[in-house]
């Protein structure tokens, strides 16, 4: 059974992402105003259909003056969050990298350690392509 993310877990993953990259001080991310989330949670409704290519989100983040793109899917399949990053250029529309990790989770313990662990091995694999 695949499950989308609660909002409480999808704050979480969220939150350790920034903080993993806030900390590094390497990175100045966009803030999401109303008008950006709706435009991706337009992007996310068409995503849903298969038919999403890396320009296509490169468009949206070009749109907005950013470099790169990070597309975080979170899903919950079977008692399993599986988190799945890619990171964009704008510039060329190309997939620089793609990071996949997955727990069984539990408790909030579970996801706290799960998004940290994806967040630090986003940072890592962002060092070395950037």
């Amino acid at each position: 059974m695949v499950n989308a993310p609660t909002d409480d877990d999808a704050f979480v993953i969220e939150s350790a992402i920034c903080q993993q990259l806030d900390r590094s001080g390497r990175y100045d991310m966009l803030e999401r105003t109303q008008e950006f989330m709706d435009m991706v949670v337009s992007e996310q409704v068409y995503q849903l259909s298969g038919e999403v290519t890396e320009s296509q989100i490169a468009q949206l983040g070009e749109r907005w003056g950013a470099q790169y793109v990070l597309a975080v899917t979170a899903k919950n399949i079977n008692g399993s969050m599986r988190l799945v990053g890619k990171l964009i250029d704008i510039k060329t529309g190309r997939r620089l990298l793609t990071v996949n990790n997955f727990r069984k989770i539990n408790n909030d313990n579970d996801l706290t350690f799960l998004s940290a662990t994806f967040a630090t091995n986003l940072e890592n694999s962002m060092k070395s392509k950037l």
